[in-house]
Order: C-alpha cells, then structure tokens, then sequence
C-alpha cells in the first residue's frame, strides 16, 4: 500500500471519502506519522542497513538520518561490541586519553553519535543494521515500514477522527483494536528475529570473553 491508499481507507472506513474540509489531507497524514512512529518503537518494525566510511584519525561519528537504535555497527566486516562510559574509561585509561589508533573493536553511544575505539587508523566501511524512526507523509511518499502493518494504520487514524468529531465511545473502540495490532506487532517481530531457533537464555560462561567482559 501507499500512505495516500492508506489515507483513503481510512476515510473510507470513516465515511468522509469527500470530506477534505473538516478533515484535510495534511492532518491525516500527521496521524498516519503518529501511528507509524509508535508502532517502530514499540515493535522495532523499521529496519535498515546504511554504510558509511571511517577516516583515519576520527573517532566520533554521527549515525544515519532517523536512527533511533543500534542493532549492530561492523568496521570492516568486523562486528564492533558497544561499551558503556564505565567500560569505556578501563579502555581509556581517562576520559582525554581517547586518541590511539589502530583497528576498532568497540563503540561507545550518546548524543546519536558514536566514538570508536581505539580510533580507526584507516578508511573502512562502517556497515550500520539499524532501526530508524518514519518521515512525514504526503500524498508523493512511498512506506518504509513494512506491509503487513499498513492496514493497522487505518485504525489508528480512524480514531483520531472520532476523537476530533467527540466521539469518544467510537474512539475508544478503534485506539483499543490500534493497542491489539501493536501487541501483534511486537509478537510478530520478535518472532521474525528470532528466525527458525528456539527462545533460549545463553549462559554467561560459554560467551566469549574480553577485557570488559562477555560480548
């Protein structure tokens, strides 16, 4: 489906196909924003796989446009472990003493940025498995969530579209069918990073082992 479908289903259900006075396109797009970017942080729905180039000597990084979470940051094909600030002063030595080079094997987040250490001495790729936040919509915007979620969509909108008429026994309804889909949703991406293994608890003793701990 497209955001404008979407739209138009909404409308659709709500029965004000013509209706662009009371409610205008922009507005219904706005919902459809709401409705998209509660269901990616509830359910980290919206993936994506964004590389990028180190340069020798650098150590910070912003991360791409609309990331809101990691999921893994490799330098050169090499899956880089994230550290914490207490983890990242045992490295360190001191908070100043961030400037060693040489291949990175860690990162450290805050202020959507990370810092890289030690700091790379090279330019390699930075590959970057992330979960990002949507864009506004407009009539001309292609989804970047997926498809088994647009329809849920619908609901959302519709009852924002009650509540704006004061309707609120109908808007109750469609927001407590929007809070099943987003139950659903968090199911069924859990289930999809899962993939075919068994749920299981991994034992701390069988991790690999560093300086800071198990990875």
């Amino acid at each position: 489906m497209t955001p404008a479908s979407v739209v138009t289903a909404a409308r659709r259900k709500y029965n004000a196909l013509t209706d662009t006075d009371f409610f205008a396109e922009a507005e219904l797009y706005e919902y459809l924003f709401r409705a998209e970017t509660e269901l990616a942080y509830h359910a980290d729905c919206i993936e994506d796989t964004v590389t990028s180039t180190s340069t020798t000597g650098t150590s910070q990084y912003t991360i791409p446009t609309s990331v809101y979470k990691i999921k893994r940051l490799t330098y050169d094909g090499a899956k880089l472990k994230p550290i914490d600030f207490r983890q990242d002063d045992l490295l360190t030595g001191s908070d100043s003493d961030t400037t060693a080079e040489g291949t990175p094997q860690y990162y450290v987040y805050f202020d959507d940025k990370v810092e890289l250490r030690p700091t790379p001495n090279a330019a390699q790729t930075l590959q970057w498995r992330v979960y990002k936040e949507p864009s506004i919509h407009t009539s001309a915007t292609t989804f970047i969530s997926p498809t088994r979620y647009h329809m849920a969509y619908v609901d959302f909108i519709v009852s924002e579209m009650h509540a704006k008429e004061k309707n609120l026994g109908s808007a109750q309804y469609y927001r407590t069918i929007w809070e099943r889909h987003k139950a659903e949703a968090r199911r069924i991406e859990k289930r999809l990073k899962r993939g075919d293994s068994f749920a299981s608890v991994l034992d701390e003793d069988s991790l690999q082992g560093t300086l800071i701990g198990p990875t």
